[in-house]
């Protein structure tokens, strides 16, 4: 019987390159479901309660630790390039908690879609590699579960990324 000689050091870059690829895998039982607007409502208050009373500020922003969310809402058909103010709140993140991959980040989100919640029509950046998708696998007005992250929240404005979503069946 032939054995080969594996490094330590082998053997430690393939358990990271593993746990790093577990990392990354996406498993919806990750997320917590939450409703869009309580949810919403409650990272504004919480950026707000921390702030001093009178602040001068002319923005008050807050970056989450990357929360894991879920919450339905329905698609409204209409996709477009991603805004000027979310692609700078994602920047700012990225900046703030992966400096290293910010061009990478940042390659991710470049449309976003509009969504209703209630009354509200919310317009949400979407990763590239699953805008197709929804417009094929939805029609309008349809149910669809997203799966985001909660980036944080700037001038009483929540920001969420979506990373997958599922639609749901009547």
């Amino acid at each position: 019987m032939k054995f080969q000689t594996v490094s330590s050091t082998s053997i430690g870059f393939f358990l990271l390159l593993f746990f790093f690829q577990k990392a990354l895998a996406f498993n919806p039982n990750d997320f917590k479901l939450v409703d869009f607007h309580k949810f919403s409502q409650k990272m504004i208050e919480s950026v707000s309660k921390s702030l001093p009373k009178k602040s001068d500020a002319e923005h008050t922003a807050s970056i989450s630790s990357t929360q894991k969310i879920k919450f339905e809402g329905e698609f409204s058909g209409m996709c477009r390039n991603i805004s000027k103010k979310s692609h700078g709140f994602i920047k700012l993140y990225a900046k703030t908690k992966m400096p290293e991959k910010i061009n990478a980040f940042m390659e991710l989100y470049t449309k976003e879609c509009q969504f209703q919640f209630g009354e509200k029509l919310i317009w949400i950046p979407i990763q590239n590699q699953i805008v197709s998708s929804l417009i094929s696998e939805t029609k309008k007005q349809k149910n669809v579960l997203l799966y985001c992250y909660y980036f944080g929240s700037i001038n009483n404005e929540a920001h969420y990324g979506i990373v997958e979503f599922q639609v749901k069946k009547k």
